[in-house]
């Protein structure tokens, strides 16, 4: 019979004899099913030759006529036999995909990866149509998908950035600059809207590891564009796979991203604000951090909120008051001559290392001249040198 050659036999000869009984109109509807298997074994074992891809086709069309689009295993299989074809072959599964078989016929199997009993996980069928789009950089439209298949969009978005992950971690290790940083801000766009996930942090973390000093001016833009979606668990130190513990990933991405700021020749104040808004959870997140409150009364500044600037540094008194750094920082962030001059004195008397200090004695220097205090700026520059 038809089914057991195409178990033991030629496949293609079976699937033969069941569309010649489908044309005689003489296959009965008990045989539905038996149909449909023997169709998949023909489409799983086809080689993609192109003397039979219209055999294939028209195998293809016979199962949907016969078999219809209903939520089975062998739905499923025969997607999964379509999809590996596609991978050899150039196949339009995108179109097969939504418009012939139908994303809300995938059954919750679809879904799970699979464990054997050696121990070894193999990625779902849904992770590997994710993987499909992501590596030929064909757009996978998660809400469209999700609208049909009632599936969670931010679940779904996870998924795709997993293969994204991958696909950015494997490039990474041939690709530097322009071209690996494209993919990144490619990444950014496309999937920054779904909130924070587990594989959205591993990409950023990824980011971060790729980062050479060149590449410092990169981080700021793809920050912005990868939005505030940082874990709970992204302002706790983590422990790697060396056993070092290293500091919170979003402590570092706000730190290189306002270095970055720094370095900048032209500021743009949709980075600033972006910055405020991160450097504010920052200081919620991790209170005890005096560096990210100092950022961000610095930043304050920068958009011309001196009001604010200064109240966090008021606020900072009570910790830095002894700190000579404290004190410079301070005097950039106030606008009258003598009580800037008045915080620079300060932060000179608090440090003896003129390593630290230098710096400080040329800016006070400059205001005891414009202060008309010429002998007493003599003396700063002379302590200078």
């Amino acid at each position: 019979t038809a089914i057991k050659e195409s178990k033991e036999g030629d496949p293609k000869t079976a699937a033969e004899k069941m569309l010649s009984l489908l044309q005689q109109h003489a296959l009965k509807r008990m045989h539905t099913e038996d149909f449909g298997w023997v169709i998949y074994r023909y489409i799983n074992n086809y080689d993609g030759n192109q003397e039979d891809y219209p055999f294939f086709e028209r195998c293809l069309r016979a199962y949907s006529v016969v078999c219809g689009r209903k939520e089975s295993l062998l739905h499923s299989s025969i997607l999964n036999a379509v999809l590996k074809l596609s991978l050899r072959i150039n196949y339009q599964f995108d179109n097969f995909f939504h418009n012939e078989w139908g994303p809300e016929n995938l059954r919750k199997d679809d879904y799970q990866d699979n464990n054997t009993f050696e121990g070894k996980t193999y990625p779902s069928l849904f992770y590997r149509i994710c993987n499909y789009y992501v590596e030929r950089n064909l757009h996978f439209d998660i809400d469209s998908f999700c609208e049909r298949t009632g599936k969670n969009p931010v679940v779904v978005a996870n998924i795709v950035r997993k293969c994204w992950f991958w696909k950015l971690y494997h490039a990474s290790q041939n690709r530097k600059g322009d071209s690996l940083w494209a993919m990144f801000n490619e990444y950014a766009e496309a999937l920054s809207s779904y909130g924070a996930s587990e594989w959205h942090s591993r990409v950023m973390n990824l980011a971060i590891r790729c980062m050479t000093e060149q590449d410092s001016r990169r981080i700021l833009p793809f920050f912005v564009s990868w939005g505030h979606n940082f874990l709970e668990s992204d302002w706790k130190p983590s422990t790697g796979k060396d056993g070092k513990e290293y500091g919170p990933l979003a402590v570092q991405v706000i730190k290189a991203a306002f270095d970055a700021l720094k370095g900048a020749g032209e500021r743009n104040n949709e980075h600033i604000d972006f910055l405020i808004s991160a450097f504010s959870e920052a200081v919620k997140m991790v209170p005890s951090n005096e560096w990210q409150k100092r950022n961000l009364g610095r930043l304050y500044y920068m958009i011309g909120d001196s009001a604010n600037a200064e109240a966090i540094y008021q606020d900072l008194s009570k910790v830095l008051y002894d700190k000579y750094y404290y004190w410079q920082e301070y005097a950039q962030l106030v606008d009258n001559p003598s009580v800037k001059a008045g915080m620079l004195a300060k932060a000179i008397l608090l440090e003896s290392n003129e390593d630290y200090i230098g710096d400080i004695r040329l800016d006070f220097a400059s205001y005891l001249i414009a202060a008309g205090n010429k002998k007493a700026a003599s003396i700063e520059l002379e302590r200078y040198h």
